[in-house]
């Protein structure tokens, strides 16, 4: 896991997570690990109770979670909360890729991983670069522990760490990736060779850079240049007005929006759109619309409502949300928690019994290479067997 995403979740979830816990999961599960632990938090609130998170790996393709609520003899009712949120997180992380997170599947063998297609072809890359660079990965923790300790605040890796001769860009990502994972578990009380183990402690406290102020600097300033403020506080105040008055108009021309692309076969102007949708609208409150309509479209809850109505092509919906691979269109659903009316397996299978054309299925899932199709119905119906 990357330390700014470890840290992150540290500061979500505070005294129910020991510097002493490690998070050992791969990048791709840390929405996932992180959501889960602020609900296993909120239950132990609630209840009044304090319970401590004792374990959190990846183990065998699966996600385990531990707390020590068994030993603390918490209600059964706080039990059985805690069980169903880490049974639905190890659900969730059962289909995203734990090193990317995108859509994935379970890889059987002698260490079973959740992967998707891309990361796991370059496991055996990623593995070279783990085996064949340990030095070099430990020299390049120690290096950054050294600078970051000087500085008195944890530093980008990237920023730090140079490639390593004569490693090509995607081993240097592999390479990066190893430093984040050594200094995460060092962090948490690994050991890293010529690293002395007291400079933990100090290094547990550093954080990365803030860039933003806080509520009372904010506050500070509003006392001494009222002024200033005046005239972005009014602007707000229509914001959220017309954000929340008009919130069904909002979502209805997001809608039509995507449907129009759809018709058109290409993503369309949104400042047009809203020009043509809001014309009786003043200029200030059409460009509070068109922004609106910016953030719901961005958020990917009605492109995945019209998409899964087969009203849209899966290449215009990744292009709407700006998804990389149709897995991400599924990862959007997840993190919405909306219904999945179908999945890639059920693509598969009816383009394979005849119920859908193939041309359909490439254009629902958005795949637009022949061999890349043929390759995804193999996968999945070779899983499915």
């Amino acid at each position: 896991m990357r330390l700014e995403h470890d840290l992150a979740i540290r500061r979500a979830v505070g005294s129910i997570l020991s510097d002493d816990s490690a998070l050992g999961v791969g990048t791709g599960w840390h929405r996932i690990v992180g959501r889960a632990l602020s609900e296993i938090r909120e239950a132990a609130d609630e209840a009044g109770v304090h319970i401590a998170i004792t374990h959190v790996e990846s183990r065998r393709g699966s996600l385990v979670i531990r707390t020590d609520a068994l030993a603390r003899r918490v209600p059964t009712a706080v039990a059985d909360a805690i069980s169903e949120v880490w049974l639905h997180a190890s659900d969730r992380a059962g289909m995203t890729c734990e090193q990317c997170g995108a859509l994935g599947f379970l890889i059987n063998g002698d260490e079973p991983r959740v992967r998707c297609a891309r990361c796991e072809s370059e496991q055996a890359a990623r593995d070279a670069v783990r085996q064949g660079f340990r030095e070099q990965i430990a020299e390049a923790c120690r290096y950054c522990i050294g600078v970051c300790l000087e500085h008195g605040r944890l530093l980008p890796v990237e920023n730090v760490v140079i490639q390593v001769a004569p490693m090509d860009e995607t081993g240097h990502r592999f390479f990066l990736d190893e430093v984040h994972e050594r200094l995460c578990w060092w962090r948490a009380g690994s050991w890293i060779e010529g690293v002395d183990e007291a400079l933990r402690t100090r290094f547990r406290k550093m954080d990365f850079h803030r860039v933003q102020a806080t509520a009372e600097e904010w506050s500070i300033a509003r006392v001494l240049f009222p002024e200033d403020f005046r005239e972005a506080d009014a602007r707000n105040a229509l914001i959220e007005d017309q954000r929340t008055r008009r919130a069904g108009e909002i979502r209805s021309a997001a809608l039509a929006y995507v449907r129009a692309c759809a018709r058109e076969r290409r993503v369309l102007g949104l400042e047009d759109f809203g020009q043509r949708r809001w014309p009786r609208d003043g200029a200030v409150k059409r460009k509070i619309m068109i922004d609106a309509l910016h953030d719901d479209i961005a958020s990917g809850v009605p492109v995945m409502d019209v998409w899964q109505r087969f009203e849209v092509s899966g290449t215009i919906a990744r292009r709407l949300v700006g998804a990389s691979s149709y897995g991400n269109l599924y990862r959007i659903l997840r993190d919405n928690e909306m219904p999945v009316a179908f999945r890639p397996g059920d693509i598969a299978r009816w383009v394979h019994d005849g119920k859908l054309r193939r041309e359909e299925g490439m254009d629902i899932l958005g795949i637009e290479s022949g061999p890349a199709f043929d390759a995804f119905l193999a996968a999945w119906l070779a899983g499915e067997q």
